[in-house]
C-alpha cells in the first residue's frame, strides 16, 4: 500500500480518495473474472484490456480479501483461498466454486492466536494445506522503529492440514522453517489417518495428524531452556528471537485500537 490516494478522475467514483493498494503479486483468472492479487487485501477486478474495474469482495461475502496465491482443483475446478490479518480471526479460508460463487465465507483456522504471514498454500483432494512458519507481525517493534515481523524459532513451524469439507483441523509440526511457495500436494491414505505431502521451495515436506493444536511448547532434553518467555514460548538460552513478547505485542495491538477508535471518533464530531 501506498500514501497516495487517486481521485475519481483516475479511478472512478468507487475508488476515490482510498488509499493506493499493490495488487502486484499475481494474476487468476477464475469465474469469469481476471483478478490482480495482493498480500492479504481484496482483489482488483480488471478488464480484458487490465483496465480497473474495481476491488473484488464476491458479492460481499468475502470482504477481508485473500492472498495472492490462491490454489484451483483441476478436477472441480473449486478454488481455494485463504488470509491472514492483524486483528482476530488471525488466519481464514474459503472456498469459491467454479463459477466465481462462494461455497464457504470465510471460517477461523483454529489455534492461531497472534498474526502471522503465510505467503502461500497447497491444495490436496481433500485438504488445503497452510504452512505455519514462526514468523509473527510484531506491531510493537514496529512502532519503537524496529522490524514488523518477528522471527522466533523456538516455537517451531506448524503445519495445518484444513480438511475441504469444514472438519477438524489437523496440525503437524517440525523444527522451524520457512517456505515462500508450494509448488504441489497430494494425499495418502494409511490404516489410520490421512496425510498430505507438500513440495516447497524448500523442499518436501510431510504432515500428518499430530496434537489439537501443534504446538510445540516443551523443550527436549538436547534443548535445555529458561523460563524466560519470548513471542510466548520457552526459550533456548541466550537465543532472542529479536522480537516482543506475545503479551507486550498483543498490549500494542489493543493500544493501537483505541487510538483508533478515538480518533474516529473525534474525526466525527
Amino acid at each position: 500500500m501506498t500514501g497516495y490516494t487517486p481521485g475519481a478522475e483516475e479511478v472512478g467514483p468507487s475508488l476515490a480518495g482510498t488509499f493506493k493498494d499493490m495488487p502486484d503479486i499475481n494474476v487468476v483468472r477464475h469465474g469469469g473474472k481476471l483478478l490482480a492479487l495482493g498480500e492479504s487485501a481484496t482483489p482488483f477486478r480488471l478488464t480484458p484490456e487490465l483496465a480497473t474495474c474495481g476491488r473484488e469482495t464476491f458479492d460481499g461475502t468475502i470482504p477481508a480479501g485473500i492472498t495472492a496465491h490462491p490454489k484451483v482443483d483441476p478436477r472441480t475446478g473449486e478454488m481455494a483461498v485463504f488470509c491472514y490479518g492483524l486483528e482476530p480471526p488471525y488466519l481464514t479460508w474459503s472456498l469459491l466454486g467454479p463459477d466465481g460463487s462462494t461455497r464457504r465465507t470465510p471460517t477461523a483456522v483454529p489455534d492461531v492466536d497472534e498474526p502471522v504471514m503465510v505467503h502461500d498454500m497447497a491444495l490436496t483432494e481433500r485438504f488445503l494445506v497452510l504452512v505455519l512458519a514462526p514468523l509473527y507481525f510484531d506491531i510493537a517493534a514496529a512502532m519503537r522503529g524496529g522490524s514488523m515481523l518477528a522471527w522466533c524459532p523456538d516455537d517451531g513451524t506448524r503445519v495445518a492440514l484444513i480438511p475441504r469439507d469444514g472438519g477438524p483441523v489437523r496440525w503437524a509440526t517440525s523444527e522451524a522453517y520457512w517456505s515462500w511457495h508450494n509448488a504441489n500436494a497430494c494425499s495418502s491414505w494409511t490404516r489410520r489417518r490421512w496425510s498430505s505431502r507438500a513440495s516447497t521451495t524448500g523442499g518436501s515436506v510431510g504432515a500428518t495428524a499430530s496434537s489439537p493444536s501443534g504446538r510445540r511448547r516443551v523443550p527436549s532434553a538436547s534443548c535445555p531452556a529458561t523460563t524466560t518467555p519470548c513471542c510466548g514460548s520457552t526459550r533456548r538460552p541466550g537465543a532472542p528471537c529479536g522480537g516482543t513478547p506475545r503479551s507486550s505485542r498483543s498490549a500494542s495491538r489493543a493500544s493501537s485500537r483505541a487510538r483508533a477508535t478515538t480518533t474516529a471518533r473525534t474525526a466525527g464530531g
